[in-house]
């Protein structure tokens, strides 16, 4: 998909580092996605934002599947959320 056409969302700084801290002593077992995973969290990215900030933040690569499927998610939060100070600002 065209980057530009990409849904994109925005979150304040201030509700990123409050989901973070709702992570703190949670500890879900890893869950590293496909590339078939991707196709489907394009189709409603913000449904899975949660999972894959948790998955991007608190949980580290062991091999180097992982670290590849790490950077897809990270490369899909870049592309979808746009973090920001206020939700007045425009992206």
């Amino acid at each position: 998909m065209d980057q530009n056409k990409k849904k994109k969302y925005k979150q304040t700084f201030r509700e990123y580092d409050a989901l973070l801290e709702s992570f703190k002593g949670i500890d879900i077992e890893p869950y590293w996605p496909s590339e078939e995973d991707f196709i489907l969290f394009e189709e409603n990215p913000e449904k899975w934002f949660e999972l894959l900030i948790y998955m991007s933040e608190m949980v580290e690569a062991t091999c180097i599947k992982e670290e590849y499927s790490l950077n897809r998610i990270n490369r899909f939060l870049r592309d979808h959320l746009v973090l920001v100070e206020s939700h007045k600002e425009k992206f």
